[in-house]
Parts: C-alpha cells; sequence; structure tokens
C-alpha cells in the first residue's frame, strides 16, 4: 500500500482534464514543467498559481497537500487533500479581460465537469474520490503585450478506509 494516494489523485485528475471532451486541444500540463508563452490556455495540475518575480508562473509552488487519520486498527486509515491548479487564458489583445475571464470561467466549469465524472471516482485512482474545487483566487496579469487572466483553485479528494 503506498504511504500516500496523493499521486494517484494527481495523475487520475490529469486524466480526467485530458480526457474531457470540453477540454480538447487545451494542454494540460503536469506540475511546474516548462510551458510555451504560445499557449493561448493551458492548465497545470500540481501548481498553486505563485508568480515568480519577473511576472511569469514561479518554478516552485505547492503541488498539493494530504493529511491521514489513523483508525483503531493498524494499516487503517483514511486520507484526505487535495490538488493545486491553475488555468490560464491569455491573449496578445491587453484590453480583452473581460474575453480572457469568459474563457476562464468556461474552462473552470469544464474542469469541474471532467474531475466529477463517474461520480468522482476516477478509474485510474480506484479508492480516490474528488469532491470538487474550492479555494479559488482569480489573477490578473496585464502588459502592453497583452493580458493573462489565471484561476488557481483546489480540487478536494478523500480515499476509502484502507
Amino acid at each position: 500500500m503506498p504511504a500516500t494516494r496523493f499521486n494517484d489523485a494527481l495523475l487520475a485528475l490529469i486524466g480526467a482534464y485530458q480526457a474531457a471532451s470540453a477540454l480538447s486541444g487545451v494542454p494540460v500540463y503536469d506540475g511546474s514543467q516548462a510551458q510555451t508563452g504560445s499557449d493561448p490556455e493551458f492548465v497545470i495540475a500540481g501548481h498553486d498559481g505563485t508568480i515568480a518575480a519577473d511576472g511569469t508562473l514561479s518554478a516552485d509552488a505547492l503541488a498539493g497537500s494530504y493529511v491521514q487519520s489513523n483508525l483503531e486498527m493498524p494499516g487503517i486509515r483514511q486520507e484526505t487533500g487535495y490538488v493545486n491548479v491553475v488555468l490560464i487564458c491569455q491573449s496578445g489583445d491587453a484590453t480583452d479581460t473581460a474575453g480572457r475571464r469568459q474563457r476562464a470561467s468556461d474552462l473552470l466549469s469544464a474542469a469541474e465537469d471532467a474531475a466529477a465524472v463517474t461520480g468522482g471516482y476516477p478509474a485510474a485512482a480506484p479508492g480516490v474520490m474528488f469532491e470538487g474545487t474550492s479555494d479559488g483566487r482569480w489573477i490578473y496579469r496585464q502588459a502592453l503585450g497583452g493580458v493573462a487572466v489565471m484561476v488557481a483553485f483546489r480540487v478536494s479528494y478523500s480515499t476509502e478506509w484502507t
């Protein structure tokens, strides 16, 4: 039995996003992998939206967290946790904040629906259940070269008794 199910939850969430037809064509990255500035929109699972001093997404970011509760018998525990996610919608048009915010809102809805498929129990991670998005924040980044609207949020999960 693994020490934690965090990795299972993260990989299952990435798989759910990549399989979602409403997110088709939107790159989904795992953690702080290098992204290209040319992606007009993308999702990073395992990143909390921290911004570096130069205004880009930080290479050092909190991927998520977990807590375990041990029960009466050894080897039986429950885990709750969350995966941090950030989605970005950007444009070279510095006046398109409203359009990028609407697109980010649409992608957030699609991401939430993707995690809820099969009742929140991903086939890729038996025993893990996604419990929805929470603790979101909206971040704007505007410059003469364009605008980016970012939504950083958490996807909570729990495990069955193991």
